[in-house]
């Protein structure tokens, strides 16, 4: 963390960075080694997209992004052009997979866009209209939302050494990014890359990318993340999971029954190992900790050192300290 010093014997940090090199890391992690993962075949059934982000699915079943991929999944222009839009994303309809292996290996989740470009009609009781924040790019989204009108969801591709980050644009718009792992300086730390009133929260590879087994801390590498709002407490929330030998979906097909009143049955194709787990999930406030940005303060103090005659006052949203005169 970078700091400055005024000469008057304070350190005040700068705005907050993403972690870059060796930083990233946790020295001494061991690498996870699961057993081979196999190409298997396996049903996959529609589930409502709820019940696989309550608290007590993302602590046992993961969550994979495979099927937001246009080389996978046929997708209109429409849906590609939010997923590749990097300055400002957009929102879309999801629904949910749920893969079930007939062997010991876990069940495990896949999100789906429902394209609404296509006609492609949701079921209201099983998908839900989200925010996308594009891999290498960011989203902006109202720190309250209108809960008629706005998503309360935000979805992003899975991670495997990217990072997860809310900057506080000003006291109405949040921007998510998912900054590449490799890009931090370029796609988040360089300095002329509006943050706005500065970050209030991250995931970075060392929140997903490790977790303990025995005493010793393993890297697994995979991580799966969203942000989604509370209207209790009135605040977003960022939801992760760790996810070890995570599994992948190669393709998925549909087949039609036989039978005139039976569903068409879905079956995917995947590489899973019989150690894919959830080795961890997190859930933190998305909390405005950081409102008042250090170039204020900074300039607020000097301004209460060099005219001690006055009250120096700042309110989020000017554009630089006010200042009146002691009655």
């Amino acid at each position: 963390m970078n700091s400055c010093t005024l000469g008057l014997g304070l350190d005040l940090q700068l705005q907050k960075k993403l972690r870059t090199g060796n930083e990233r890391n946790i020295k001494g992690a061991q690498p996870f080694m699961p057993s081979p993962s196999k190409q298997k075949q396996y049903s996959a059934s529609s589930i409502a997209i709820s019940d696989i982000l309550s608290e007590s699915a993302l602590t046992s079943q993961p969550i994979i992004t495979d099927l937001i991929n246009p080389q996978k999944i046929e997708m209109s222009e429409g849906v590609k052009n939010i997923l590749n839009n990097k300055e400002g994303g957009g929102d879309l309809v999801f629904k949910a997979l749920q893969i079930k292996p007939s062997d010991e290996t876990l069940p495990f989740n896949a999100l789906k866009i429902i394209d609404t470009y296509q006609e492609e009609m949701p079921d209201k009781d099983m998908s839900i209209s989200a925010y996308w924040a594009p891999q290498g790019g960011y989203v902006d989204i109202p720190v309250q939302p209108n809960l008629s009108r706005h998503p309360q969801y935000v979805f992003t591709p899975g991670f495997s050494g990217c990072s997860f980050v809310v900057d506080k644009m000003n006291k109405d718009t949040l921007r998510v990014r998912h900054v590449q792992g490799g890009q931090e300086d370029v796609e988040y730390n360089n300095q002329n890359i509006d943050h706005g009133m500065g970050m209030i929260t991250a995931m970075e590879f060392r929140d997903y990318g490790y977790h303990e087994a025995d005493g010793k801390v393993m890297e697994n590498t995979y991580g799966f993340a969203f942000l989604k709002f509370n209207p209790e407490k009135k605040q977003w929330q960022l939801h992760y999971q760790k996810i070890a030998a995570a599994p992948n979906i190669i393709n998925i097909k549909t087949k039609s029954s036989w039978l005139p009143f039976n569903k068409p049955s879905i079956e995917a194709d995947t590489f899973t190992s019989k150690d894919m787990k959830v080795s961890g999930y997190n859930r933190k406030d998305v909390n405005d900790n950081h409102s008042i940005p250090v170039i204020f303060q900074v300039a607020s103090l000097l301004a209460a050192l060099t005219h001690p005659g006055h009250i120096v006052i700042y309110t989020p949203g000017d554009s630089l300290p006010c200042r009146r005169d002691a009655s």
